[in-house]
């Protein structure tokens, strides 16, 4: 496999492959009741925080660059980055909230707030726990959301020598507040939910685009190396494995976020990579990177799928149910990328980096 080199505007069409794949696995968690499946739903969950944190530092320091050679002020450069992101995320999201809200309303009524605002992950930490309402998947787009606040201000006003001291602590910050959780037996809702407890799954990501932008190629191939996949395998199964069958040790609370994260990586870096063989083909296909392109529609339009089909009778029959579910979203997300989401990520034309 050859190096990988910045190129911000460059889609790499594996890491769509891979992006479908993960929601895909995500839908699996919702509607399959197997432990592995599950497993499979958290893993994709953190890879998605580990590709956040790769493609949106990767900008930032694009942007970072800019502003060191005095191209961009700090104001613009937060500007452009937040008109992006807003039309990227928002339209799409607010629209599916709006169809909930029309037609499901008993679902949301009371709790509409949390869910505009991006504060999802804190609604249900303050309940206490998962209640069942669908709309609380959200609650890892507002885990994202608060990432996207706080970390373009990090970037820009830290040296750039300094970032890679500044995810190290991310990834620190991100143990401590977890290790605090399991040491004081609090709700372990508080190790998984909040922004800080998913912050080293954003570093990692966010140190591999620090590799790509610097050209540490060295790193780049250690990553790629069977010792550190070997590495990463053993610790993932190992945290796994705790999670199977001790929901509340300290491997499961501390570790397994960390472990699947450093699998994350190492799955980014060979989808970025040059590499030819067959499943690197294949996340590239046609199909794949469609796939990954409507993604994020089918992970917002699963909830509605899920209200709308009847679940009493899917549920004795989980693996029509996931197809189900999976077709529907992928169908409605397809059409909201051609109606939605494209006319509004046309007007980032307006807001070129």
């Amino acid at each position: 496999m050859q190096n990988i080199k910045q190129d911000i505007t460059h889609r790499y069409k594996a890491l769509d492959g891979l992006r479908f794949l993960a929601v895909l696995c995500v839908i699996a968690s919702h509607n399959l009741n197997s432990k592995t499946v599950y497993i499979f739903g958290h893993l994709s969950l953190d890879t998605f925080f580990v590709m956040s944190g790769f493609l949106i530092i990767n900008i930032l320091f694009y942007l970072k660059d800019k502003i060191d050679i005095r191209k961009l002020n700090v104001g613009n450069a937060l500007k452009i980055f937040y008109i992006r992101r807003t039309l990227r995320i928002f339209p799409i999201y607010y629209f599916t909230l709006l169809m909930i809200w029309l037609f499901y309303n008993k679902d949301v009524n009371g709790r509409m707030f949390w869910h505009l605002s991006y504060l999802t992950n804190f609604y249900v930490l303050k309940v206490g726990d998962w209640t069942g309402e669908l709309i609380e998947n959200y609650w890892s787009l507002a885990v994202e959301e608060q990432f996207y606040i706080i970390m373009p201000l990090l970037i820009f006003l830290i040296p750039k020598k300094y970032s890679p001291v500044l995810l190290i602590f991310c990834v620190f910050i991100a143990l401590i507040q977890r290790g605090y959780v399991f040491h004081m037996n609090r709700n372990y809702l508080e190790s998984y939910l909040m922004m800080p407890a998913c912050l080293d799954a954003f570093a990692m990501g966010g140190f591999l685009a620090y590799t790509v932008n610097q050209q540490l190629f060295y790193i780049q191939k250690w990553i790629k190396s069977i010792w550190f996949c070997s590495f990463v395998l053993v610790f993932a199964v190992l945290t796994a494995w705790h999670e199977i069958f001790d929901w509340a040790s300290i491997w499961h609370i501390v570790f397994q976020r960390f472990s699947f994260a450093l699998l994350g990586v190492y799955l980014i870096t060979y989808c970025i990579s040059d590499a030819k063989d067959i499943f690197h083909r294949f996340l590239g296909t046609p199909f794949m990177v469609w796939g990954g392109k409507v993604s994020y529609g089918m992970f917002l339009f699963e909830s509605i799928v899920a209200l709308w089909t009847p679940q009493d009778i899917l549920s004795q029959h989980e693996i029509l149910k996931f197809m189900l579910h999976a077709v529907l979203s992928f169908i409605l997300a397809s059409v909201a990328q051609i109606l939605i989401e494209r006319p509004f990520n046309r007007l980032k034309d307006h807001f070129s980096y």
